[in-house]
This record gives structure tokens, sequence and C-alpha cells, in this order.
């Protein structure tokens, strides 16, 4: 018998174990603990996510809409985070192509975006 101090931040109370290699005195400490390394290790995803999700949002009210043309200065007084954008592809007339769930965000200016919706063949 072994015993250990349990590393879940909120428990380290001591307990008894068979088994050399155990680090949390239950299995509820073990999932919480991961649930906050989870948390606090990729905050900045998360984060990012919920933009990307709220980008689509935005986007599919402009399709509603019947916006098809939108510069980046009315984007972003509706709340559109550029920042939350994945890596852009490049179309065949060279511009930046940021996909948004089943919407693309086409850069034609600097400061000028036109949304088409994805039609993948």
């Amino acid at each position: 018998m072994f015993i250990k101090t349990c590393t879940y931040r909120y428990c380290l109370k001591d307990f008894e174990t068979k088994i050399s290699k155990q680090k949390y005195c239950c299995i509820r400490h073990k999932n919480q603990e991961s649930y906050q390394m989870k948390n606090d290790d990729y905050q900045y995803e998360i984060i990012l996510q919920k933009a990307r999700l709220d980008n689509i949002k935005i986007l599919e009210g402009l399709l509603d809409l019947e916006v098809y043309r939108i510069s980046a200065i009315e984007l972003t007084k509706m709340g559109f985070n550029f920042k939350a954008a994945i890596v852009p592809d490049i179309n065949d007339k060279k511009q930046e192509v940021f996909r948004y769930g089943y919407i693309y965000l086409i850069a034609i200016s600097t400061t000028e975006f036109k949304i088409n919706i994805v039609t993948d063949k």
C-alpha cells in the first residue's frame, strides 16, 4: 500500500492506494483536474472558437438581408472579429478567401469584402 497526496488543486488530501502511479484520490478529481487544465491551457482557442461562431452568425444575418458586399468598417461595427479567422486560401484572382462555416468572405480590397455561399463540388 502506498500513501499518496491527491494532486487535484482543491483537494490535496492523503489517500491509500495499491497503484504507485495513481495521482488522484477519486475519478471525479481526475476529471475535474483535466477539465481545469484544458480551460487554463486552451483558453485562447476557446475564445477564438466563440468569436468564429459569432462571425458566422453575423455573416448569416447579412445573407438573410441579401447583403453581398460590405466594408471592413461596417463588419467591425457589427462585432465581427477579424483576428478569429483561420488562415485564408487564395482564389484564382489572387484574393484572400476566408471560410466561416458554409460562407466565404472574399477580400476584394483591403477595406471591401464579398460574401459568398460555399458550393463545393
